[in-house]
C-alpha cells in the first residue's frame, strides 16, 4: 500500500465526492459500473443497478496484485449526499473482493453507489455512474 490517509482526509474526500455529484459529473443515468479506480494501489470498482420498480442495489469490487485484508464498504446516496438504506461492509482479500449492498427502495430521484475500504486507514474507492429512478 503506497499512501495512507487519515480518517479526516477520508471525510474530506467523501465531501468532495458529494460536490462532484451535485455538479453532475456522472456520465450515465441508467447505472452500471464506473471504470476501475485506483485507491492506495488497489483497483476498485463501484456499481449500481436497478432491481425493478424503485428498487436499487449497490456493489463494490477490488483486485490487487497482493493479498491484503481490507474492510470493503458500499452505500447508496443521492446527489445531495443523503444516504438511502444501510451501509454494507465485508472483510475481504483485496486480491479479489466484493461486497453487495442491500436492496433499497428509494423515492424518485438520481442515485449513486459510493465505495470505500479501511486497511486500517480510510481509502475512498470511487462512485458509480448515476441511476435515475422514476
Amino acid at each position: 500500500m503506497k499512501l495512507r490517509l487519515t480518517a479526516s482526509a477520508g471525510v474530506l474526500a467523501l465531501t468532495a465526492t458529494v460536490t462532484l455529484f451535485a455538479a453532475g459529473t456522472a456520465s450515465a443515468d441508467n447505472g452500471g459500473c464506473r471504470a476501475p479506480y485506483y485507491a492506495d494501489g488497489v483497483l476498485t470498482q463501484s456499481c449500481i443497478s436497478s432491481e425493478g420498480g424503485r428498487n436499487i442495489r449497490a456493489a463494490a469490487y477490488t483486485m490487487d496484485q497482493v493479498h491484503n485484508t481490507i474492510d470493503l464498504c458500499v452505500k447508496i446516496v443521492d446527489g445531495a449526499g443523503n444516504q438511502y438504506g444501510g451501509t454494507a461492509c465485508s472483510r475481504q482479500d483485496a486480491y479479489y473482493g466484493s461486497v453487495n449492498g442491500y436492496l433499497t427502495t428509494v423515492p424518485p430521484g438520481r442515485y449513486y453507489a459510493v465505495a470505500w475500504f479501511t486497511a486500517p486507514g480510510y481509502y475512498y474507492a470511487g462512485e458509480s455512474p448515476a441511476i435515475d429512478v422514476s
